[in-house]
């Protein structure tokens, strides 16, 4: 791997506006694991002074509000509550790293499948929800900037496509997102918490980005969404997208053509910047930790490796892709690379039994595919 070339390509349209972003949530975890990182020259390092040293200017930490069980032991998979959280973005500030802060309201991961209320909030009336998402949002702006954050952007909600915290649709019935966004009673308690998110990004800093982050990059179902959100008057400034070339290359929806798509759409029809918030690309097919990989060498319609080789080559040439693609739009922002610094905390997916010591311990497991 050290030594096999790497051909990069120049990107015409990058500037250095560009948003260059990883998303490093696990990053404070591994560290408590025991991972160390070292630069180029084989010397043990910051990994931020690493990434910036390789242009990336923006990262990205998924925010949880409580990501522990009844008798403290954390979920695993980062615990990211904001104290972690708090210890990234200062070793990131240190280097001139701008934040993105990704609020998943909930206490573990948020994505289409699952959009679970935090413990806290469980039983709240509709207000006192809404209060509950000002409050959190408020105080957890509130604490990084006072650590000396340099916070350029807010995402309120993780992937919400099918809802978010318990407003969802019904996948046990087969619903898609219309479930949530052409539901009448659902998408205005989901608008309403959207809402409130914005109002307290804005009450903390004005000039600060915020982003509505959804999945999948499909124009009907973008436009339904953005439609929704336009006519509930949620008060955001950026588009964000999921985009993995790897999955649902069957339906055409993660390819560059569909990523252009979209963005025309946030910009010509509803007036708004445009983003992806997590991209990746795969380093090799073969099982590496102690947890299965997301994609392996069985793959079929719906996830395959067709679009770019696998390797370090693969991953070039799809960031090549994307940011000449994004970049081409006037909207275009940049994208954050999910999670390149996920690494197993003990190698080898024999020691599955010390990556489980390490989730409970210290909220970190191995990564589900090599970044």
């Amino acid at each position: 791997m050290k030594d096999q070339k790497v051909v990069i390509n120049k990107i015409p349209s990058m500037t250095d506006q560009a948003i260059r972003g990883v998303d490093v949530s696990s990053y404070q975890s591994l560290k408590d694991a025991g991972v160390k990182f070292y630069d180029y020259n084989g010397n043990e390092e910051s990994l931020m002074k690493v990434l910036a040293d390789q242009g990336v200017n923006y990262i990205r930490i998924r925010i949880w509000n409580d990501p522990k069980s009844a008798s403290g032991q954390y979920y695993g998979g980062g615990n990211n509550d904001v104290a972690q959280d708090l210890k990234i973005a200062q070793e990131a500030s240190q280097y001139g790293i701008k934040i993105l802060l990704d609020f998943h309201y909930s206490d573990f991961w948020a994505d289409p499948a699952q959009q679970i209320l935090p413990k806290a909030w469980k039983g709240h009336s509709q207000d006192q929800l809404k209060q509950d998402v000002y409050n959190f949002t408020t105080d957890t702006l509130k604490k990084f900037k006072d650590a000396g954050s340099n916070i350029g952007m807010v995402q309120i909600g993780n992937e919400i496509t099918n809802g978010i915290m318990g407003q969802t649709t019904n996948r046990d019935a087969g619903e898609s997102y219309k479930g949530v966004w052409l539901n009448a009673d659902k998408r205005n308690k989901v608008i309403r918490y959207l809402r409130s998110a914005s109002k307290a990004v804005r009450d903390e800093d004005k000039d600060t980005l915020i982003t509505v982050h959804i999945e999948t990059p499909e124009i009907p179902k973008y436009n339904d969404i953005m439609s929704a959100l336009k006519d509930g008057h949620v008060d955001y400034d950026v588009l964000g997208s999921s985009y993995y070339p790897f999955w649902s290359v069957s339906a055409k929806s993660n390819t560059p053509d569909t990523l252009n798509k979209v963005a025309s759409l946030a910009e010509e029809k509803y007036g708004k910047l445009f983003a992806v918030m997590e991209t990746a690309w795969v380093n090799s097919l073969k099982n590496g930790d102690s947890t299965p990989n997301s994609i392996g060498e069985s793959q079929n319609n719906w996830t395959n490796t067709k679009d770019f080789s696998v390797g370090p080559q693969g991953q070039v040439d799809e960031l090549e892709s994307l940011y000449n693609n994004l970049m081409s739009h006037n909207n275009g922002l940049g994208a954050f690379y999910w999670e390149p610094a996920w690494i197993p905390t003990v190698a080898g997916w024999r020691n599955g039994e010390k990556d489980k010591e390490n989730a409970e311990k210290l909220g970190v497991v191995g990564l589900h595919q090599e970044p």
